[in-house]
């Protein structure tokens, strides 16, 4: 079981209320849609490079409370990175799995829009499956032509929930 589930629905709330700013702010930004590189999981677009940050940055400060593993789309190694930094695999009661942009294509060139996807399972090392999962947090990564956008959380054996709609 994971500790303190709801602290991790706010926290993962948190993050991606950050990641939905990044990307409505970036639509002020040209060639979102620019290859920057390829890994072996997946493409990734300038878009994904103005997110990478912000996810470090907040998972080495949420780690400070919580240490965890965090698997995510353009975080190296793709295996999974230990925040704190400095903190060891063994340590971290919990592994978070992120795709923080799902759907780009579409999104980067404004056409339909996307989602932010977490969720957090405990950490059983290499092992952790989805299906581990027992916390999880979607929000609607708008359009330029969207005035709303849904966040729905679930914690395993409780149910799921919506928040209210957020304002662009």
């Amino acid at each position: 079981m994971l500790p303190d589930a709801d602290a991790i629905v706010s926290a993962l709330r948190d993050l991606q209320r950050r990641i939905r700013d990044v990307v409505v702010a970036s639509r002020r930004t040209t060639d979102l849609h620019a290859v920057s590189h390829q890994s072996s999981a997946d493409t990734i677009y300038k878009l994904d490079l103005l997110i990478e940050p912000v996810i470090e940055a907040f998972c080495e400060e949420w780690g400070q409370r919580l240490p965890m593993v965090v698997v995510a789309e353009g975080l190296e190694p793709e295996t999974g990175r230990v925040f704190p930094v400095g903190a060891s695999e063994a340590d971290a009661p919990v592994r978070i799995i992120i795709d923080p942009v799902d759907g780009t294509r579409g999104l980067m060139y404004d056409k339909r829009a996307a989602w932010s996807l977490a969720g957090a399972a405990p950490n059983t090392g290499m092992q952790t499956r989805l299906s581990d999962i027992e916390v999880a947090v979607m929000t609607e990564l708008p359009t330029s032509k969207m005035a709303w956008g849904d966040v729905l959380w679930a914690i395993k054996g409780r149910g799921a929930a919506r928040g209210a709609r957020v304002r662009q």
